[in-house]
């Protein structure tokens, strides 16, 4: 009887996990920002507003989805400033990458695609956690 649980539970969880999966090939194939290529890898920008302020936020390590977390922020701020999310190579809809992340090399990509996303400084920068040491440099 608990391995027929167990089977039936494990079951369930699969199917699950398959129908959201399904649920969010939308936003593999229609980002809602742009996707620009720095180094050969695909990094997803979201922008909205204008304003005299470009705000640019800035994630937490490990965040799995910047762009589902700031978007209430951004939707705030949107009325007064240009507010940017910007999804760093291994989190949201960014491509993930392989090698050596320093801070000197994840501040180089992120000011590549600022640009290549047609975003021109300067910036307010919101940085989040692990982002801060970034921010300063």
């Amino acid at each position: 009887m608990l391995l027929a649980c167990i089977i039936l539970f494990v079951s369930g969880v699969f199917v699950y996990n398959k129908v959201k999966m399904k649920q969010e090939e939308k936003y593999w194939d229609n980002p809602p920002g742009q996707m620009v290529e720095v180094d050969g890898h695909r990094m997803h920008i979201y922008s909205e507003g204008e304003g005299d302020h470009t705000i640019v936020f800035l994630s937490a390590w490990g965040d799995a989805s910047p762009y589902n977390n700031f978007l209430p922020l951004c939707k705030e701020l949107s009325s007064d400033a240009r507010v940017v999310i910007l999804e760093r190579f291994g989190y949201g809809l960014s491509d993930t990458v392989e090698g050596e992340r320093t801070f000197d090399k994840i501040l180089d990509e992120d000011r590549e695609g600022l640009v290549k996303a047609g975003i021109e400084g300067p910036y307010v920068l919101a940085p989040h956690s692990i982002a801060g040491p970034e921010a300063i440099l």
